[in-house]
């Protein structure tokens, strides 16, 4: 596909009309976008906590943004966040649409599995 290599190099996002959806994927721990070129962002599956600055910045303004954590097995618990964390993290900047979580890990440990959505102001 020609358009990420094009995206990544001038930072800009592509012409198009609402509805148009370009899939991009990359590597997360070596972010490679300019501030304000997504409409949207998923994110599934990956402890996400330290990314949301990121996120944040690479969404332009209304931009929709979509976390799901991983699930609960294993040992995994220990990567998810606590109760509310998500959801506090983004509250300054996105206005919640959907917000969900379910306890994780052993009793009297306070992690969740948790999806999100929400919209940036």
């Amino acid at each position: 596909m020609k358009l990420a290599p094009s995206l990544l190099a001038n930072g800009t996002r592509p012409e198009s009309e609402s509805g148009v959806l370009y899939p991009v994927c990359a590597d997360v721990n070596r972010w490679p976008f300019a501030r304000n070129l997504f409409s949207a962002i998923v994110c599934v599956h990956v402890a996400a906590q330290e990314l949301l600055d990121l996120f944040r910045d690479a969404l332009v303004k209304d931009g929709v943004l979509y976390i799901e954590t991983f699930g609960n097995q294993g040992r995994n618990y220990l990567d998810l966040p606590k109760a509310g964390q998500l959801q506090n993290s983004l509250a300054g900047h996105f206005r919640t649409l959907i917000y969900r979580e379910r306890k994780a890990g052993p009793i009297g440990y306070d992690a969740v599995c948790a999806t999100y959505v929400g919209q940036k102001f």
